[in-house]
């Protein structure tokens, strides 16, 4: 997952970078640092994020 893929999917679910923190469990830092190229998420925070967009892409495709 790069940064510019998580403000793609922020912007599909007009998230703020503090809306995805507080979804996946991870510090708005974490976050705001990712996007801007200052910093590698942890695998952990990584994996909180991708498996946030999955519930997230889960539940749209059943909701219809």
């Amino acid at each position: 997952m790069t940064p510019q893929q998580v403000r793609a999917a922020r912007a599909l679910l007009a998230w703020s970078q503090q809306d995805l923190a507080a979804a996946a469990g991870i510090g708005i830092s974490t976050v705001a640092d990712f996007e801007r190229g200052q910093r590698t998420p942890m695998p952990n925070n990584a994996e909180a994020i991708a498996r946030r967009w999955r519930r997230r892409v889960s539940a749209s495709s059943t909701a219809g």
